[in-house]
């Protein structure tokens, strides 16, 4: 059965950092292709002022945006009165909420009063950070300092605040979370998250979606070696471990070349110390970078190589680019850390290195040259898992029914 399904984000593409707004995205279209009416409703993050594009409106505040107390309270306002309006005015059969860890965290209270079942995707751990984030800002408001008029705007503010969100002045907990329905992207995020005992009803693991008839190739012959990397540029994603593996390829006389398609976020200067890293070891020829890719063009991406390198020291939930990669015909040379263990079996669906060991990634860079048949055998059982277990297809199915069987049990 068709449902209209609110869904909310703190970003939503072609404007990103990584994976999980695309994963959004592309579970959005599906559903939307199936006929389901859906309304997107994220911030203004990638747009100079609030603007409604189709069935996507970005409208609302990052607290990281506002530059005055007033700004940031007044944000909050802003985006209770309009999430209110548009459950209100819009009537959704339900409301799917992906990371919103970047809004302000009344958002939580203002869906859970709206009466509508409200589901969370986990891509990763954010609720505890959340609402450490909105404490910190409570305190701008609530902690003495202020004397003379500014003291008496921060009273006359907080009671105006109170008018609209009446937990303003108050610490917020899961509590105020009320008990939503839980879609994880791996089974490691959601034993994570029921291990933190953070609020779950009926949880459920349904893979991110990826879209076969769009993701799609042969696993290469492996001559040379068309190394990728794809994702946020910060120390936790490894990329700084892939600049002297390469280096001790080139210093064997292995042909290989490197494109970091990575998405400049904080802290800013790890993309320009990647690149003095690169020029201290004489890589120039060798890598190039690449800004931001739009979603809709990394296919093109991912067939232009014949490697996906995800050397990644952190728990990650289940990346998308290891999915689409795969999916694409690429293989995979990874760190197993958190959900991508699910994916990438070493020596089976690819091949499993340590964090932050150059010298063991390069040693595998180097044996697929030596080995390129495994290599393509590797890549091919890589296409193969994701095929069966990600199909867009099927996690639309799954995760059609998993919404009506919700809405169901909150009609009863």
């Amino acid at each position: 059965m068709a449902h209209r399904i609110l869904f909310v984000s703190d970003r939503y593409p072609p404007y990103y950092t990584g994976g999980y707004e695309v994963a959004c995205q592309t579970i959005v279209d599906a559903l939307r292709r199936r006929g389901w009416k859906t309304l997107v409703v994220t911030s203004t993050f990638g747009v100079p002022r609030p603007r409604r594009d189709g069935h996507v409106m970005r409208i609302l505040h990052r607290p990281e945006d506002a530059t005055t107390l007033l700004g940031l309270g007044g944000g909050e306002i802003a985006d209770t009165v309009a999430l209110r309006t548009i459950v209100r005015l819009w009537r959704p059969d339900a409301v799917y909420v992906w990371c919103v860890r970047q809004l302000h965290a009344s958002v939580h209270g203002c869906l859970r009063d709206s009466g509508v079942p409200i589901v969370f995707n986990i891509a990763d751990a954010w609720l505890p950070g959340h609402f450490a984030d909105a404490r910190q800002r409570r305190e701008l408001w609530t902690v003495n300092g202020s004397r003379g008029p500014r003291a008496l705007l921060k009273r006359a503010g907080i009671a105006v605040a109170k008018t609209c969100v009446p937990t303003f002045t108050r610490e917020l907990t899961v509590g105020d979370v009320g008990a939503p329905y839980i879609i994880s992207c791996s089974k490691f995020r959601e034993d994570q998250h029921l291990r933190l005992r953070l609020p779950a009803r009926d949880p459920v693991v349904i893979y991110n979606g990826v879209d076969m008839s769009r993701f799609h190739g042969s696993p290469d012959r492996f001559a040379d070696l068309r190394l990728l990397f794809a994702g946020r540029l910060v120390p936790e994603k490894g990329v700084h471990t892939i600049v002297p593996a390469l280096a001790s390829l080139a210093a064997r006389g292995i042909p290989a070349r490197l494109t970091i398609a990575g998405v400049k976020v904080f802290p800013w200067r790890y993309s320009d110390e990647l690149k003095a890293l690169v020029a201290r070891h004489g890589l120039e020829d060798r890598v190039s970078f690449l800004d931001a890719v739009p979603p809709a063009e990394m296919v093109d991406v991912y067939r232009r190589h014949n490697v996906l390198l995800f050397p990644s020291t952190i728990a990650e939930g289940l990346p998308m680019s290891v999915l689409e990669a795969m999916a694409c015909g690429l293989l995979v040379v990874g760190t197993t850390v958190g959900g991508t263990a699910e994916l990438l079996e070493d020596a089976v669906t690819g091949i499993a290195v340590p964090p932050e060991d150059p010298a063991a990634l390069g040693e595998a860079l180097a044996d697929i040259v030596r080995n390129p048949a495994r290599a393509r055998s590797l890549a091919a059982e890589g296409q193969a898992r994701v095929r069966a277990t990600a199909d867009l297809n099927v996690i639309a199915d799954r995760t059609e029914a998993y919404v009506d069987r919700m809405i169901a049990s909150s009609n009863d």
